[in-house]
């Protein structure tokens, strides 16, 4: 509580998410190292809990796991944090049950819920009868049910790369979607979407007077309740700009990322061609659109061992969810992953997408759609422009994993790797401000071989064998509001 008596939450953070697993509770944090903690059980009645560690960017934050009586971290990765959106996270927690199935449990947190710990509250099943990809109608669903001693119901199992969240501001309402591409013929795409939307003013509405009872409650944490809400399932078209070529990329569509995008859209992002636009609350059914990115070439082909585009390139939601920041850093060496060749370089360029609107409603149509234009915001800046100015900070190699700082989109968040050729990499955050062209700061995020037997090992370890993204979110601010509240009734 001392962290947030002092307001000292930030706004926004960027979360590491490799899950720092902690069974016992000795190597478990306390909430001096990580004050924001939550519970919960899966159907299988397997309690858990996770802790928050948060930092102000460039610093990283950190989500810790306790899952006593789970597989052991090199068998499985027991627990995830899928996406998160306003107030709101998704968790997905994976058991293996005997047949060699296994089991989901989705969870929400809600970090306006006012309780420390508080209990995640588990989505119901989803039963939604599997897709059948050649035309012969949904067959029945087979995943895990009918394992000795998983529960009766059958579930589907979903794709938790393709999966998002969107919360949709005042009105209390969220919603949880999967999306795929059904890919008919060369001609005709569809996006099979399974959509979960909650059925009340659940997720985040907290009223003073139940908040007030709150405050005497035992701070252990039980098994959440369920949310309230149905899972979907439905086909739709994908609107485009009526270019042949945009069904032949959609055709080789593969998801990189998920970003929520004001209170309408979730988009799901390919960063080789572009985003599709995804209004999860529209009715009858949500529509899907396509916009492509503002590159030069689009690839023919599925293949992606060469370009690796997925760690140059970025998309942010800024200005509330109004416009859309595409971060593009182009290699001109050739190489997808690797060191930068000598002599090579890279420029970084940014575009910025205003959104359509409509009274007070963004609405994407065939109109609409057409007339979006990706605007250059300057001209590229190039690795030789930071290298110059950076007084030596700056490893020269190659950033990656752009994130635009939502506070301040002038500002660039990137990963840079050094000394590729060792098996324990190390990795340093860099932020640059691409209104002044310079590097505005440099700190050391992995440490390589010296992490060894430290606290940081596992991390090392796992991000030297795969780097991934860090997941932007806007939680901790409505924390800041939830702890002001304890502190206002206590008084």
């Amino acid at each position: 509580m001392s962290a947030a008596a002092g307001g000292s939450f930030p706004k926004w953070v960027l979360l590491e998410p490799f899950v720092f697993r902690r069974d016992d509770d000795e190597s478990f944090p306390d909430d001096t190292k990580a004050p924001i903690m939550a519970s919960g059980t899966t159907s299988l009645e397997a309690p858990f809990n996770v802790a928050f560690s948060l930092a102000e960017p460039p610093l990283i934050s950190r989500l810790y796991a306790q899952l006593p009586g789970f597989p052991g971290p090199r068998k499985q990765v027991p627990l995830a944090i899928l996406a998160t959106h306003r107030n709101l996270a998704l968790f997905r927690v994976a058991t293996s049950v005997p047949g060699g199935f296994m089991w989901q449990d989705f969870f929400i947190y809600d970090s306006s819920c006012g309780d420390n710990p508080c209990s995640l509250k588990a989505l119901p099943p989803c039963t939604e009868p599997d897709i059948d990809y050649f035309g012969l109608g949904p067959p029945p669903c087979t995943h895990g049910g009918e394992a000795e001693g998983a529960p009766a119901n059958k579930r589907r199992l979903l794709a938790v790369k393709s999966m998002g969240i969107l919360c949709r501001g005042e009105q209390d309402q969220f919603a949880v979607a999967e999306l795929n591409l059904f890919k008919s013929r060369r001609t005709e795409v569809y996006a099979d979407i399974c959509l979960f939307k909650s059925s009340s003013a659940q997720s985040s509405s907290f009223g003073w007077q139940d908040f007030f009872i709150s405050l005497f409650k035992s701070s252990s944490a039980g098994h959440g309740d369920q949310i309230g809400g149905e899972w979907d399932s439905m086909r739709v078209p994908i609107l485009h700009s009526g270019n042949p070529d945009d069904v032949c990329q959609l055709c080789l569509w593969q998801t990189d990322a998920v970003v929520p995008v004001g209170d309408r859209w979730l988009c799901w992002v390919d960063y080789y061609r572009g985003i599709l636009f995804c209004d999860v609350f529209g009715e009858p059914d949500p529509t899907v659109s396509f916009l492509r990115f503002p590159l030069d070439k689009f690839p023919d082909t599925h293949s992606r061992s060469r370009a690796s585009s997925w760690l140059y390139r970025g998309v942010s939601a800024i200005d509330a969810g109004r416009k859309l920041k595409f971060v593009d850093v182009a290699r001109d060496d050739g190489i997808g992953y690797g060191a930068l060749k000598p002599n090579a370089s890279f420029t970084i360029t940014c575009h910025t997408l205003t959104l359509p609107v409509l009274g007070s409603s963004m609405v994407l149509n065939k109109d609409t759609l057409s007339s979006m234009v990706w605007n250059k915001d300057a001209p590229g800046i190039t690795s030789g422009e930071l290298w110059r100015t950076d007084n030596g900070r700056l490893p020269r190699e190659v950033l990656m994993f752009p994130q635009v700082n939502i506070d301040r989109p002038n500002v660039v968040h990137f990963l840079v790797i050094s000394s590729y050729g060792y098996v324990m990499l190390k990795m340093w955050l860099v932020a640059v401000d691409m209104n002044t062209r310079t590097v505005e700061s440099v700190t050391q995020y992995i440490n390589g071989e010296e992490d060894i037997g430290t606290e940081d090992a596992d991390l090392t370890h796992g991000r030297s064998r795969c780097p991934m993204p860090f997941l932007p979110c806007e939680f901790s601010k409505y924390l800041r509001r939830s702890f002001l509240k304890v502190i206002y009734f206590a008084s």
